[in-house]
């Protein structure tokens, strides 16, 4: 996935399957972000979702050559190598 404005950077990413959010962590998000405070008179008007990523790839396309990352979120293990 490539994330426009990172300029040199990419990331891919993977996940397991789509959660239900908690109520606490709803009025969380909703009351620490002032754009959504203005959008919706209330935090329960709005629909939420959570997508655990399970792993991550890191791109630095930089240097030369470029680096990967990795990252096994549930492993918790990262590993370096050149691309």
């Amino acid at each position: 996935m490539a994330l426009p404005g990172l300029g040199t950077m990419r990331f891919g990413l993977r996940s397991k399957s789509v959660e239900k959010v908690e109520d606490k962590t709803k009025r969380w998000i909703y009351e620490h972000n002032d754009v959504l405070q203005r959008l919706y008179p209330s935090y329960d008007q709005m629909e939420y979702f959570c997508l655990p990523i399970s792993e991550m790839d890191y791109y630095n396309l930089s240097p030369t050559p470029p680096v990967l990352q990795h990252f096994d979120l549930m492993a918790g293990e990262v590993t370096s190598n050149l691309i």
